[in-house]
């Protein structure tokens, strides 16, 4: 993403991102990077909060620094989305109350994706 913000400011490119089927998860923040954005008819997004698969043994401080780290990660991630998008942060909270919250279709996503005003 940050690739992307460099190449629109310092060089001055017009990036056009398009989904043609799914942009799940990160997918969906590199698409809302581009200058210009297209989605068909039938495809989809995702929006979820920082997740992981932690496997192993950990300690209780080291998961207190894990989960310290996904918060701070998420408030970044939600800055980023409520910027580069018309979704507002109480929208944000209720896409992604269900760990995978998909939109009701690609009209939808085309909405809340669009360029924020």
């Amino acid at each position: 993403m940050g690739k992307i913000e460099k190449f629109k400011e310092e060089y001055g490119y017009k990036i056009i991102t398009r989904v043609n089927g799914y942009a799940y998860s990160m997918a969906f923040m590199i698409f809302i990077m581009g200058t210009e954005r297209e989605i068909y008819r039938y495809s989809d997004v995702m929006i979820h909060d920082a997740a992981t698969g932690m496997n192993g043994y950990m300690k209780a401080d080291e998961i207190n620094d894990v989960n310290e780290w996904f918060k701070r990660d998420w408030i970044k991630t939600k800055k980023i989305i409520i910027e580069k998008t018309k979704i507002t942060d109480e929208q944000l909270e209720d896409l992604t109350r269900v760990f995978f919250s998909m939109t009701n279709s690609a009209k939808e996503a085309a909405e809340l994706a669009s360029l924020s005003a």
